[in-house]
């Protein structure tokens, strides 16, 4: 045997082993801290970056406003022309600087969107866009950029095309929920109001609670939450709940006054959306008296002139010609036409919505010739865009004028691609496809053979119950014409006592909202015609 010195490996794994369970716990603190320090270093640098970037934005912005004298002609500047200077100036002074540029596109865009100038803000979005994907932007600005967008692709009516952006971006949104709640809050709001538009009901109201929900927990964002139960009480309206949906707007309102005063923007929106209940329910004067509030404030908060007061406009025009004050409404209409078209040109799809009015009103009035040509003007308006809810909503008025004034030929084809259209982009049970359903089968009934007309009758009438409830005017509609045609086809004695017994319960119906008003009373008139022959 021969006698050595320990060697430095030997000591160090006898050390190791003697010690394993302090060095492991030692190393892992160390392993920890050392991450720490990363992240803190990290977002140190993070902070100053956004520091740096939020100086150069603000120096940017005041020197626009700074050198906002006049234009090259020496002409003073009104707001769009100093927006447009902030754009051309972004272009030169910021061109090294990818993502400053991309927020102050972002920053001119929304006030874009403020002023009404949809088209101009969703080019600017589009260009953010652009810039974003080129770089590395931060999620949150990210978020705020698909917002927007989404925002602007529903004001101009592209509901299909604002859910085709947002939804792929949902995930993201709810892994930077916890870090970003100020714009997950938004993204989620305004996704739930495209899917709202679309029929996805349940899915908005996930999307509203979650928004909601956050808000609470955060008490950041007062008027976020008030706008969020707005969105939850138009739920309510969807869903013909309007006594609740009545409540629940006014419970908004009551917040927004307690938490922004009685001139914020919002009220325009609640006393908006008041008056259409108050409507519904035939309460005329009290519709009326919503939106000459909503007037006054939008037109103190944005002139006469923002698309905001013009829709106003527009729905006043409606209530008043549901009280008979026709030259009034059409004269308000007519203003609302003739100041859009000076803004956007004559064959803007803006027109679409007073053109459809303007048609409606036409038609209550008796005039046919004059109602079908606006209404086929909305419908070329509507068609430009390539928006598949705006074009369905177009071609459902349209043939519905065209068969009520006794022309179902050509009603025909515009109901059934009508109804090919909302199955295409809605859900297949959705209350609006039910509609399209209902009408084309009228039509159908028309032109025989009945047997058509009495299944995509008998299908509207499943679907509206499936998703509006039995009350609901539209599945009241659907068995008043099912009954209607069965009482007259008299196949045999049962079927017309079924039929006749069918319309008699309708006629009995207890008073509610105007349109079920409406629709007993036709329900008794066609009995005791049915009766008299």
């Amino acid at each position: 045997m021969h006698a050595r010195s320990q060697s430095l490996n030997y000591r160090m794994a006898k050390y190791i082993g003697r010690h394993r369970w302090a060095l492991g716990s030692g190393g892992l603190v160390a392993l920890v801290l050392t991450a720490s320090l990363g992240v803190v270093a990290w977002q140190a640098r993070e902070a100053v970056r956004e520091a740096a970037r939020a100086q150069a934005m603000q120096d940017f912005m005041v020197g626009v406003f700074e050198r906002a004298g006049g234009t090259r002609d020496g002409d003073p500047l009104n707001l769009r022309q100093l927006l447009a200077t902030a754009v051309e100036r972004g272009d030169r002074e910021l061109a090294r600087q990818p993502r400053a540029l991309a927020e102050l596109l972002g920053v001119i865009a929304r006030l874009r969107t403020g002023l009404g100038d949809y088209d101009e803000a969703s080019a600017l979005l589009e260009r953010q866009a652009t810039l974003i994907a080129g770089t590395d932007a931060p999620s949150s600005l990210q978020l705020e950029s698909l917002t927007q967008r989404g925002r602007v692709l529903r004001m101009l009516g592209d509901d299909d095309g604002c859910r085709a952006l947002m939804e792929p971006s949902l995930a993201m949104a709810q892994r930077e929920q916890a870090q970003l709640p100020p714009q997950v809050t938004e993204f989620y709001s305004q996704l739930g109001r495209c899917r709202r538009a679309g029929g996805q009901l349940q899915g908005a109201r996930q999307l509203f609670e979650r928004s909601l929900s956050l808000r609470r927990t955060h008490h950041a964002d007062p008027v976020g939450e008030v706008e969020n139960l707005m969105d939850l009480a138009g739920l309510y309206a969807d869903a013909g709940q309007t006594d609740t949906a009545l409540a629940e707007f006014d419970a908004a309102r009551r917040k927004l006054r307690a938490e922004a005063g009685d001139r914020h923007p919002l009220l325009v929106d609640i006393h908006r959306n008041l008056a259409r209940l108050h409507r519904a329910r035939g309460e005329l004067a009290q519709a009326r008296q919503q939106l000459l509030e909503a007037l006054a404030i939008a037109t103190d908060l944005n002139g006469p002139g923002h698309m905001t007061t013009l829709a106003v406009e527009r729905q006043l025009a409606s209530v008043l010609a549901d009280e008979g004050r026709h030259a009034e409404a059409i004269a308000r209409l007519e203003s609302v036409q003739e100041q859009l078209a000076g803004r956007h040109g004559d064959d803007h799809p803006v027109l679409a919505e007073g053109y459809a009015r303007l048609g409606r009103l036409a038609w209550e009035r008796g005039d046919l010739p004059a109602a079908t040509t606006a209404l086929r003007r909305a419908l070329a308006l509507r068609r430009s865009t390539g928006a598949a809810g705006p074009i369905a909503d177009a071609l459902v008025d349209l043939g519905t004028v065209l068969h009520q004034g006794g022309q179902d030929r050509p009603a025909h084809p515009l109901l059934l691609e009508a109804l090919e259209l909302r199955q295409r982009h809605q859900p297949g049970d959705h209350a609006r496809v039910g509609e399209a359903r209902r009408l084309l089968g009228v039509v159908e009934l028309s032109l025989g053979p009945a047997d058509s007309g009495l299944e995509r009758l008998g299908q509207g009438l499943e679907q509206s119950r499936r998703h509006l409830g039995d009350a609901h005017p539209e599945t009241r509609r659907a068995e008043l014409v099912l009954a209607t045609y069965h009482a007259r086809s008299a196949i045999d004695a049962m079927s017309v006592d079924t039929a006749m017994a069918r319309l008699d319960a309708l006629a009995a119906l207890p008073g509610g909202e105007l349109e079920l008003r409406q629709l007993t009373w036709r329900a008794g008139a066609r009995a005791a015609a049915l009766r008299c022959t």
